[in-house]
């Protein structure tokens, strides 16, 4: 099955993407690979060593008391790796699997619309 349809009528063009009907869960896929990538990334920020066999990350938190610059700091860098890393996932899943699509082009107007996939 082809991903697009093409239907050229005498006064209008239409044109279909429809990539769920080849692989429905293809989005599920790209939702879990996204979150793995989150996980991996945070994990890897607190359990590795720096540099010059420098501790952790998560070494430097657990001997600091939570007011403390040295947990806020690292606190506050794991939520934004974490923010951008998911915003950088959902924006990249979103382009590498797309959703059902509609082009419809006539005399008067052009027309796209997207039908999101749950």
């Amino acid at each position: 099955m082809t991903d697009f349809t093409i239907s050229i009528k005498q006064d209008s063009v239409e044109v279909r993407l429809h990539p769920s009907s080849r692989s429905p869960y293809a989005k599920l896929g790209g939702a879990i690979f996204s979150a793995s990538m989150v996980i991996i990334a945070v994990f890897a920020l607190l359990f590795l060593p720096g540099k010059h066999t420098r501790p952790s990350m998560w070494h430097d938190m657990s001997d600091a008391t939570i007011g403390s610059a040295n947990f806020l700091v690292p606190l506050t860098i794991l939520i934004l790796v974490c923010v951008f890393v998911g915003w950088t996932g959902f924006r990249w899943s979103a382009a590498a699997w797309p959703s059902d699509e509609t082009l419809h082009c006539d005399h008067k107007a052009l027309t796209i619309s997207r039908i999101p996939l749950p």
